[in-house]
């Protein structure tokens, strides 16, 4: 039974090796199994692609399929030919579109496990008989966000909090426990500490809090901590016990100011703070050694100092919307001249 969903699975997209060189047909005219992997452009709605290609604006990515030991692609085009636009007063820009997932991938049996995984290692696991609540979001970067929320949401299909940002592959497994949960992004503090040493990925976007969850500090192996989007307004001097954290992202909320603490952070490799009300930063946060990307946009800074020269990782520095004056920006990228500032 795991064949067959396998070759269903994989049916659906279009792998770039076999549509250069289609596989034999078999008996009654049925495609033999490597070219099973192939769904022919030929059957594809070009007319659909061309119209939310032109809706878009952008050609989306493929995403890989994997089942077992095969691997295809599902075309970026087929997927744009089975998506809808984004309603206009709702759509996040012009031209955004949404695949509903069951759709994608119809034809999978209850029973079966989907795992997406995304660019940046992490993975949300969707058993197939849930895939109605989910959907393909598009991004301009271009990219696919997996959001919790399908058909009969979307008119709200933009606001759910996103579970994946950039959807590269999608997992076919027949049994969960095939299925390793380090990567599962947590989207909930509770079943994350029900198994706390096991937490890499934490996501508690626009879940209300105005607080900081305590509870956090129990997952020693954190190493991406989403609270965006929330009323959160001081953040406590424990953060720089996550020593393993890599991202934290805290955009979005109410803080006027850091503990040196942050500066603990030493495998931190992205700070997200913009939309706070920042005022000044403190004296460790330079010593993030590690960290390459910043983004301090829609604060209240008024100055970046000269220390920031000592953040020899960094590569990408967002400071938009700030109180900086105009004449101080040559001063601040003399130091760091390395580093991609946006103004």
């Amino acid at each position: 039974m795991r064949r067959r969903a396998t070759d269903r699975l994989l049916a659906q997209g279009a792998s770039r090796e076999a549509r250069r060189a289609p596989g034999p047909h078999g008996p009654g005219g049925a495609l033999l199994p490597r070219s099973t992997w192939n769904l022919s452009t030929a059957d594809w709605d070009w007319e659909a692609v061309t119209r939310t290609r032109g809706l878009c604006g952008m050609v989306m990515p493929d995403i890989e399929l994997r089942g077992g030991s095969q691997a295809t692609v599902f075309e970026g085009a087929r997927i744009q030919a089975l998506a809808v636009g984004v309603p206009e007063d709702n759509a996040r820009f012009e031209g955004q579109v949404v695949a509903f997932v069951d759709e994608l991938l119809e034809g999978i049996e209850h029973g079966e496990h989907l795992r997406f995984c995304s660019s940046r290692g992490e993975t949300y696991t969707i058993a197939a008989g849930d895939l109605s609540g989910f959907a393909l979001l598009s991004t301009n970067a271009p990219s696919w966000k997996l959001v919790p929320a399908g058909r009969a949401q979307l008119a709200e299909i933009t606001v759910p909090r996103f579970l994946l940002r950039d959807v590269e592959s999608i997992e076919l497994h027949a049994e969960p426990a095939g299925l390793g949960t380090s990567d599962q992004v947590f989207t909930n503090l509770s079943d994350a500490l029900q198994q706390p040493t096991r937490v890499r990925f934490l996501s508690l976007t626009s879940a209300r809090l105005e607080s900081f969850p305590t509870g956090v500090f129990e997952l020693t192996e954190l190493e991406s901590l989403n609270l965006g989007k929330n009323r959160i307004e001081e953040l406590p001097a424990e953060i720089g016990e996550l020593r393993g954290l890599k991202v934290l992202k805290l955009s979005r909320n109410r803080l006027t100011a850091l503990p040196n603490e942050i500066g603990r952070l030493k495998q931190l490799e992205e700070l997200h703070l913009s939309r706070n009300g920042l005022v000044e930063l403190p004296e460790k946060l330079w010593n993030l050694e590690s960290l390459r990307f910043m983004n301090l946009g829609r604060n209240k800074l008024r100055d970046v100092p000269q220390a920031i020269s000592r953040l020899g990782a960094l590569r990408e520095l967002e400071l938009d919307h700030n109180k900086i004056p105009k004449s101080d920006r040559a001063r601040i990228q003399r130091y760091c001249p390395g580093v991609e500032i946006e103004w």
